[in-house]
């Protein structure tokens, strides 16, 4: 689950200018390529970058700021498997759009 703030909207339009406007895919790679790309930037600053320290990244930042750790592993993809975070928390894109809207968490700053 993410959401597209204006932080994502700058850098998505210009990861977009690169798009081939014949596919209608948004993400128009493979693994492949994106693995090059971790690869390439690892190489560039120095220090080794990967999806899952980004992961680490972020659900720190999340937790470092607030957020219930429930909310912050349906934030990375993981289902809340116990009964009470099933049945009393609530997961609608609504809540979690109003939960990371209000923690203002920037990548780019």
């Amino acid at each position: 689950m993410s959401f597209y703030n204006e932080e994502t909207a700058e850098a998505f339009e210009e990861f977009r200018s690169e798009h081939d406007p014949k596919d209608d895919r948004v993400f128009q790679t493979t693994k492949h390529p994106v693995n090059r790309k971790f690869r390439k930037v690892s190489e560039e600053t120095g220090m080794k970058v990967t999806v899952q320290m980004l992961r680490g990244w972020f659900a720190s930042e999340m937790s470092r700021l607030g957020v219930d750790g429930e909310y912050i592993d349906t934030y990375c993809g993981w289902t809340p498997t116990r009964v009470f975070e099933k049945h009393y928390f609530d997961y609608s894109p609504e809540r979690l759009k109003e939960i990371y809207d209000e923690i203002e968490l920037r990548v780019l700053d």
